[in-house]
């Protein structure tokens, strides 16, 4: 990446790109490649239809977390990134299969590795990895065309994927990927994360204050809270907001849905 260009960039994100993020006790990783993008472009690509810039940092931040808490969407894809994995082959379907996103799959041609979980005997296993190792580099070494043997290849083969993505969806993939009980996957999605955090660190924030942290409520539960909101002091509530770091825009939000509540309960 040049260093005259004058795109939105992020230090700690620079020092970040090409460094691999271990998975999988080493056998795996993740390694940012690229960027585009920062904090700074979700507000250029929110403020642009109507002209305002040379705003405070303070304001950018709140201007990122309105955009969060309501859902808004194409400032979010003034972001993207650009991810290489090395991960086992079962595992690369959870991106592959995320349609907004493009990648490409690199296919072992030389050391060809198999993840093991830790819960199955090594000792058990091997041997079949053995023999479709030997099959594979004697197609290799006889000149025939490998690639026909890649199908016989089991799912816990070792990949890398050259996996790109904007902000907007990339954080769509971490929400629902998150919910699949796959402790495999998880230390993916958290190495995402942290290069998230590095690029876009405001983003980062709303991201997990309302998204990940956030949780939806059915009418059932706004009815419970309504009948006990109906007793607290509106000014005990300002307090109260103030203490957890609510701004003034995000505590009016939160009076007027009090206000809603009460009303419908």
């Amino acid at each position: 990446m040049s260093k005259d260009s004058n795109r939105p960039r992020s230090s700690s994100a620079d020092k970040m790109v090409g460094v691999p993020m271990q998975t999988l006790s080493g056998e795996g990783h993740v390694t940012l490649v690229d960027y585009i993008g920062s904090d700074a472009s979700v507000v250029r690509g929110a403020r642009c239809s109507y002209g305002e810039s040379n705003k405070t940092f303070q304001e950018d931040e709140r201007l990122i977390r309105f955009l969060m808490r309501h859902a808004h969407t194409s400032p979010f894809e003034q972001v993207s990134f650009v991810f290489r994995l090395r991960l086992p082959l079962f595992l690369s379907f959870e991106f592959t299969r995320c349609r907004p996103s493009k990648y490409q799959i690199i296919w072992p041609h030389e050391d060809i590795d198999f993840w093991i979980p830790d819960s199955i005997e090594r000792s058990s296993i091997e041997p079949c990895y053995n023999q479709i190792k030997q099959l594979l580099y004697s197609a290799r070494n006889a000149d025939k065309d490998s690639n026909i043997y890649f199908s016989i290849l089991p799912g816990t083969v070792f990949i890398e994927l050259i996996w790109q993505i904007d902000l907007h969806n990339m954080l769509y993939f971490i929400q629902r990927r998150r919910e699949i009980n796959l402790p495999e996957l998880k230390e993916y999605i958290d190495c995402i994360l942290l290069a998230l955090k590095s690029v876009a660190p405001c983003c980062y924030s709303a991201f997990t204050d309302y998204v990940l942290e956030g949780k939806l409520l059915k009418e059932a539960d706004v009815r419970s809270l309504a009948d006990q909101i109906k007793s607290l002091d509106g000014d005990l509530i300002m307090q109260e907001a103030k203490k957890v770091g609510m701004s003034q825009g995000e505590t009016q939000e939160f009076l007027t849905k009090i206000k809603r509540f009460t009303s419908n309960a």
